[in-house]
């Protein structure tokens, strides 16, 4: 890294900081031009087990998912096999007959027809009228959590969890505002009776294995079942241990493959699919995707930032304001705001429920991956404001 590392100095300060009183353990990796620039690792991916973090650990991404999925619309979307424009229902006529929320009464759930139906558009970009159980404080959201936390619901299929989001309301209109949801686990959906692969074949034939991320999919392979990280929460005297690296589900196939959440990566491999992103969809001279692909996964779909269309309710009114939401992740469109850490207009970014991060700022082609696993930390305002500070300081090292 020559002196580049000498830039990082604050950087590593803060990291060396978060373990372990933060963190049980972490990994950063940073390129410039998709090359190395700063690589830093602290901390255990077994605390119990008094294992250190490795570079080639895989970890839980949750939500950093969903970038991957969104991709592998626009391959099928490049062929020709669907349009952004699409009904929803055109592939899941399950969906034809969806209602939306209007009110709850004498224990009743009134609800009305949709103002319009939803797109393969609204999918991508959150607006199609889905949630997730935490996303808002409503009575949908509520029928959500009833669905997605019931013990018989652990073993769903595909076709079972679509069946059972059938019955629910919508929360709002499609198109009528934007609200974090389930609309990457049902595009992954789409995604699979289009191809009629099961998404984690889908993604490693058009994606993965083209990238050479052979650590990346929705299970870990049994090859890479010592590198696996443990999940963990805080607790007041230091954290709880939720899925132990070496008797985790993420060990087996699951029984439907989640989109939105599901997926597995390392640092390595997951900053390949930032330098494919940054190389506008090249890969070893091979055009993968095409730059116009590129641009909508990472540009603004919305009209103004995410907080002027979210719910009134919603806590993303304050949490997003500045940012647009892309065909595939958040996008920086206000790099003034306040609520914004030091950030580049058009930076494409998002996060896991673990607390990692990811963000491909174009303008300086800076590529930055950070892993850990410490799940909902995210959520509050000290999670919040830790990854902040990182991007910060990331920004001023260069």
């Amino acid at each position: 890294m020559g002196n580049h590392a000498n830039r990082f100095v604050e950087l590593e300060k803060f990291l060396n900081n978060l373990v372990p009183d933060t963190l049980p353990g972490l990994q950063i990796l940073v390129h410039q031009s998709n090359k190395e620039i700063f690589y830093f690792s602290s901390g255990h991916r077994s605390v119990e087990n008094n294992l250190k973090i490795e570079r080639n650990n895989v970890f839980r991404i949750f939500s950093m998912t969903k970038a991957l999925v969104c991709t592998g619309m626009m391959v099928l979307i490049e062929a020709k096999k669907v349009n952004l424009d699409d009904l929803v229902e055109k592939y899941i006529p399950e969906f034809q007959d969806l209602q939306v929320f209007d009110s709850y009464t004498n224990e009743q759930v009134i609800t009305v027809e949709p103002k319009k139906k939803m797109t393969i558009k609204n999918l991508m970009t959150h607006t199609a009228g889905f949630t997730y159980p935490f996303s808002d404080n409503t009575k949908v959201n509520e029928m959500y959590g009833q669905v997605m936390s019931n013990p018989n619901n652990l073993n769903m299929s595909n076709q079972d969890f679509i069946n059972e989001i059938s019955k629910l309301p919508l929360l709002y209109s499609p198109g009528d505002f934007w609200n974090y949801s389930i609309s990457i686990d049902i595009l992954g959906f789409i995604i699979e009776r289009i191809s009629g692969l099961s998404l984690q074949d889908f993604l490693y034939q058009q994606i993965l294995s083209k990238l050479n991320m052979n650590h990346t999919g929705f299970t870990v392979r049994p090859e890479h079942k010592d590198l696996f990280t443990s999940n963990y929460s805080k607790n007041e005297k230091g954290y709880d241990l939720l899925d132990s690296y070496h008797d985790s589900k993420y060990l087996s196939e699951p029984s439907y493959f989640s989109g939105g959440g599901g997926g597995v990566s390392s640092i390595d491999d997951y900053m390949k699919f930032c330098s494919f992103l940054q190389s506008e969809g090249i890969v070893n001279g091979e055009q993968i995707l095409s730059s116009k692909s590129i641009d909508l996964l990472m540009s603004n779909q919305l009209d103004g930032d995410i907080g002027a269309i979210s719910r009134p309710t919603s806590e993303s009114v304050h949490k997003f304001n500045g940012f647009g939401q892309g065909l595939g992740g958040a996008v920086v469109i206000d790099p003034n705001n306040p609520r914004i850490p030091k950030a580049a207009l058009g930076e494409f970014f998002w996060f896991g429920a673990a607390c990692s991060m990811f963000y491909v700022d174009r303008s300086k082609e800076i590529s930055m991956v950070f892993m850990t696993q410490m799940m909902n930390y995210i959520f509050g305002e000290e999670g919040t404001k830790m990854l902040d500070d990182i991007k910060t300081l990331v920004h001023e090292s260069i």
